[in-house]
C-alpha cells in the first residue's frame, strides 16, 4: 500500500492535517509538527479544528524534498 503511485488527479487542491498524513503516510504528530514549524507551508485560520489549509502543490514539493533529505522533516524525539 505504501508503495502505491498516487492519483494526483483525484486529490483536491486543498487538503486538510487528516489528508496530509493519510496521503503522506506519517503521523499525525509528524504532520503537526511540520504545519507548525512551517516546514510544509500552509494557511491557519485559527479555528479549533480543521485549521490548517495547504495546497496541493505544496504537499507534492514536500513529498519530493522529502525523498532527496529526509532528515530535514524528521520530528524531533
Amino acid at each position: 500500500m505504501k508503495n502505491e503511485p498516487i492519483n494526483w488527479d483525484e486529490v483536491p487542491d486543498i487538503l486538510s492535517k487528516e489528508q496530509i498524513y493519510k496521503l503522506c503516510h506519517i503521523s499525525k504528530e509528524t504532520a503537526r509538527f511540520l504545519l507548525k514549524s512551517w516546514l510544509l507551508p500552509c494557511k491557519y485560520s485559527g479555528k479549533k479544528t480543521r485549521c490548517y489549509q495547504v495546497a496541493k502543490a505544496d504537499v507534492q514539493a514536500y513529498m519530493k524534498e522529502r525523498e532527496k533529505h529526509p532528515e530535514k522533516y524528521m520530528p524531533p524525539s
